[in-house]
């Protein structure tokens, strides 16, 4: 499988599925990075996305985690629709 969902895509074969996240490079070029996986279920993939955004937060008070948290619930509601497709 290979969904690609605005700036995500979610990849699986046989045995596994993650997420990528496309980027543009310093040169103008666009890659993708991991940023999820390598996991079983959709479930897990969904919750190991929402704890990889929450990690990379640089949040320094319990309001900006609070708007982090908003902002994964947005992606990953727009991630699980796409997929459901």
């Amino acid at each position: 499988m290979r969904i690609e969902i605005d700036k995500y895509i979610v990849v699986s074969d046989p045995q596994c599925m993650w997420i990528e996240e496309k980027y543009t490079g310093k040169n103008g070029k666009e890659y993708t990075r991991r940023v999820s996986g390598y996991v079983r279920t959709f479930k897990e993939l969904l919750e190991n996305f929402a704890e990889h955004k929450i990690r990379e937060s640089t949040a320094r008070d319990v309001k900006e985690l609070l708007a982090d948290f908003a902002d994964c619930e947005k992606e990953l509601r727009k991630i699980a629709e796409g997929v459901e497709r």
